[in-house]
């Protein structure tokens, strides 16, 4: 039994026993014995250990605080500096309820250390997807650029053709009897107008895809930075989604079409920057017909070096897209992670909240202060009998 508890006992046995004129108290070495009322008198017996606690403890004049003054009695400056203290006018009757968390005994602490831990697991959980976010975006901005750089290719390799076009037309219209060179214009006209075509369709999808990869790096971006696990797992999500959609953009894109239409187009460029040629060396008196000619020429090799551009960026299309494609998997596997983490955190903050609600405080009792005294539920908390009694434990104990 606890010295407080042996404490109260004893107060309630007083209490119980009608403790009246005398008390009279033996120190002994063993447990309380039985109470004894000796006509008009009560005898307490109880032991030594009880009776010390029973005995209120009178601090030496050197313990006791002195405003001004520390252990040594020098002076000091007092503890409330000028300015620093209020006076507080106090009810004479102060009451408050005694409350115990019944939470505390019915899993409160082990519930709330769960949450602690699920919430700390969540945290890593999350931060453990800005890498692989970043690096799905970054994959997912080299596949863009590489369709961008086909479509900026083919695009210059149209616009060659187109200048092929205009100096193959001029030669035939200077030499209208060539059929060949006539033939051979027409002929790039139409190439020309199909790459352009193509390449137009592709501008396009290159700007989807690069939308679509901007879409990764903002998101991969919220991932880094966003303070809240949840916000940072669905950043990263973001981020693995927009590069799966970039790599299947860049996977379905017209790059190839675009490319084969560009080579169609240099490559009638090529015939007819032959045939224009063939025309000027035929008719060497022909004003600017050999000018035409060089210019068609001319024309039809910025094609072809626009075309092999073309094709060398195209060919590592179908590689970054598979990488892309591999890094957005990662990126939302680690972004499942962080949410079944996440989920988890969130049902053990719900059984926080659980146990709260249906243990909460109980109210045990009302303690009122009046005057010096203390009073649990209207009844002394150190009683006039309890107190003669510590007087004869103290007379007991100098024995």
């Amino acid at each position: 039994m606890a010295k407080s508890v042996r404490a109260v006992a004893v107060g309630v046995l007083l209490a119980s026993s009608g403790l009246g004129g005398s008390a009279s108290a033996v120190a002994e070495t063993g447990t309380a014995k039985t109470v004894v009322v000796p006509g008009g008198a009560t005898r307490v017996n109880i032991s030594r250990q009880d009776c010390s606690t029973l005995v209120e403890h009178i601090a030496s004049n050197d313990a006791t605080y002195q405003p001004g003054k520390d252990a040594h009695g020098r002076s000091v400056a007092p503890a409330d500096l000028a300015g620093s203290s209020y006076n507080i006018e106090l009810p004479e009757v102060l009451t408050f309820d005694l409350k115990v968390r019944i939470r505390d005994f019915r899993g409160g602490p082990e519930a709330r250390a769960a949450a602690a831990r699920a919430a700390s697991q969540a945290a890593l959980a999350a931060s453990a997807t800005v890498a692989p976010a970043d690096a799905a975006a970054t994959e997912a901005e080299t596949v863009a650029d590489n369709v961008s750089d086909v479509s900026t290719a083919t695009a210059a390799a149209t616009a060659a053709a187109a200048a092929a076009t205009a100096a193959a037309m001029e030669a035939s219209d200077l030499v209208p009897s060539d059929a060949a060179l006539d033939a051979a214009a027409d002929d790039l006209a139409d190439e020309t107008q199909a790459a352009a075509d193509s390449s137009a369709v592709l501008q396009d999808e290159s700007t989807a895809i690069s939308d679509e990869a901007g879409v990764a790096r903002s998101a991969a971006d919220t991932a880094a930075a966003a303070p809240a696990s949840n916000a940072k797992a669905d950043a990263a999500t973001a981020a693995a989604t927009a590069t799966s959609n970039t790599a299947q953009g860049a996977e379905a894109s017209s790059t190839d079409e675009a490319v084969q239409a560009a080579t169609d187009a240099a490559l009638a460029a090529d015939n007819a920057a032959i045939a224009a040629a063939d025309a000027a060396a035929a008719n060497p008196g022909v004003p600017g017909l050999a000018e035409a000619a060089a210019a068609t020429a001319a024309a039809a090799g910025a094609a072809n070096a626009a075309v092999a551009d073309a094709v060398a960026a195209a060919a590592t299309i179908s590689a970054n897209a598979a990488a892309a494609t591999d890094a957005a998997g990662t990126a939302g596997a680690a972004a499942t992670n962080a949410s079944t983490a996440i989920v988890a955190s969130d049902q053990a903050s719900q059984r926080v909240a659980r146990v709260d609600n249906v243990f909460g405080d109980a109210v045990i009792g009302k303690i009122t202060l009046k005057g010096n005294r203390a009073y649990f539920n209207g009844r002394p908390l150190f009683d006039e009998a309890q107190a003669r009694l510590a007087e004869q434990c103290r007379a007991a104990l100098r024995r």
